[in-house]
């Protein structure tokens, strides 16, 4: 087991590029996921597991976390999980990093750091209109490591469906959070790639800067990261 960055390294989440997701109430696939060569695991608590399973589920993270290096996307700030999920993993040796979902503001990250082990990665996915009014200042947060784009629950959040003009200016707003923090934003990867062809679509020489699209993108069981 390799201990978790030092709060410079964790500022790129270790250059981690291929991202996957594992359900935590899975143990059964804890293995393979390891083993699958993907350079960052996430156990997820949030939405891979349903409510009477939670508690169960972070036990099994615990665990894995005793052995192994693993990051882990923990139950949102406003549900009755996230202190609980925190308490009991927030400074477990395997901690690479923890997923924060529905970030919405600067202090959400800063609470997260507060409860975890120095060095420890916290990527803020913004998945809320909140979250996206505030993005300047989440990226711009000294605990922020990386920011995420949570698509498909930020179209719900506004109502809209997954177009991809639809979702143009949220990607716009969280590129420019991201260049001017100097960190690195992590989306799903095949949404990123069909608004990246419409751009290319006009400019074929077009690429992007400081997005981190990685070997395979994020992926998991359930197809999405979202």
């Amino acid at each position: 087991m390799t201990a978790p960055a030092d709060p410079q390294g964790a500022r790129s989440a270790g250059n981690h590029r291929s991202w996957l997701f594992v359900p935590g109430n899975r143990p059964d696939r804890f293995d393979k996921a390891l083993a699958s060569g993907a350079d960052a695991v996430i156990v997820d608590l949030e939405d891979a597991v349903a409510p009477p399973d939670k508690t169960h589920a972070r036990d099994e993270v615990a665990r894995l976390l005793a052995g192994h290096d693993a990051f882990v996307r923990i139950n949102g700030a406003d549900t009755e999980w996230y202190a609980d999920d925190l308490a009991a993993l927030g400074r477990r040796p395997g901690l690479a990093g923890i997923i924060l979902p529905k970030a919405t503001t600067a202090a959400d990250v800063a609470d997260v750091a507060a409860r975890t082990a120095p060095g420890v990665a916290i990527v803020a996915l913004v998945e809320t209109a909140a979250g996206l009014h505030n993005a300047g200042a989440i990226a711009a947060s000294s605990h922020t490591t990386r920011l995420a784009f949570g698509s498909i629950d930020f179209a719900l959040d506004i109502g809209a469906d997954l177009d991809d003009t639809t979702l143009l200016y949220a990607r716009s707003a969280l590129v420019v959070a991201e260049i001017v923090a100097s960190v690195v934003l992590l989306v799903t990867a095949g949404l990123l790639i069909r608004a990246l062809g419409n751009v290319r679509a006009i400019d074929p020489g077009f690429e992007p800067a400081g997005l981190d699209l990685g070997r395979d993108g994020m992926r998991g069981d359930k197809g999405d990261a979202e």
